[in-house]
């Protein structure tokens, strides 16, 4: 709960982005910044070496055709980018908090951990 007010409390770029985002999404990212309080930076600095490095290979294997495939080239950075995203967010530790539930079977389902290297609770 402290990690959580924490990230609530203050004006931070991590919270301006769960407030500007829908509620399931801000609830995960939440819940990411709370497991790993670098997540936003590790996120950042994995898009920023992800679009370096497909910009540099696109550069480096169109050579001159590059000003002709410009929208191919931007395509494929931006999947790549996408992909990315995708693995960093789902790979990411995270700890639920929320609604507990009125069956004993969405309670135990709950409790299972979101991630190998989460521990489960008793």
């Amino acid at each position: 709960m402290v990690k959580f007010l924490v990230i609530n409390a203050r004006p931070t770029t991590a919270r301006a982005i769960s407030r500007s985002l829908p509620d399931v999404i801000s609830r995960a990212f939440i819940g990411r910044m709370i497991a790993d309080p670098g997540f936003l930076h590790k996120l950042l600095l994995e898009q920023v070496a992800t679009i370096g490095f497909a910009l540099t290979w696109e550069i480096k294997n169109r050579k001159e055709r590059i000003k002709q495939e410009w929208d191919l080239a931007l395509l494929n950075v931006l999947t790549a980018s996408a992909c990315n995203a995708i693995v960093m967010w789902t790979l990411a530790p995270c700890r639920s908090y929320g609604n507990t539930f009125r069956f004993d079977l969405q309670n135990t389902l709950q409790k299972l951990p979101n991630n190998i290297f989460e521990k489960s609770y008793r």
